[in-house]
């Protein structure tokens, strides 16, 4: 197994807040999805603007669509959580992993009325 880095290829598209010509059209550009009924509410409106820009830099970071990332950050007390539907997605597509395989086993009837805050756990081996 090599333990050789492997360089990740960044985008090209500079961040929306790198100059101010590009924060100007990144704000023209978020203009119509901020309108949109298509994005999530902590995206619409002109109040969340901040919110979209900032989507609309994380989309431009990972080369993906802006609704793809508005879709699917949610904005949680003011911290961003991916959607596990979007980061299952993301590994299982990305060619460094293998296949994700899932554990289903019937546990029968079972009482629970308090919760840890533990979830599912899912466990993806770097592919070779």
């Amino acid at each position: 197994m090599s333990k050789a880095l492997t360089t990740v290829g960044t985008s090209s598209a500079p961040s929306v807040f790198s100059t101010m010509e590009a924060f100007e059209n990144a704000q023209r550009l978020v203009k119509p999805l901020i309108g949109s009924d298509l994005v999530p509410a902590s995206y619409r409106g002109t109040d969340n603007m901040g919110n979209a820009l900032i989507a609309l830099d994380m989309a431009n970071r990972m080369q993906i669509s802006p609704l793809i990332v508005m879709q699917n950050l949610h904005v949680i007390e003011g911290r961003p959580s991916w959607s596990s539907k979007f980061v299952i997605g993301a590994l299982g597509s990305c060619g460094l992993f293998s296949p994700i395989r899932w554990k289903i086993r019937d546990l029968g009837e079972v009482e629970a009325e308090k919760s840890n805050g533990a979830g599912p756990r899912v466990r993806a081996k770097r592919g070779s």
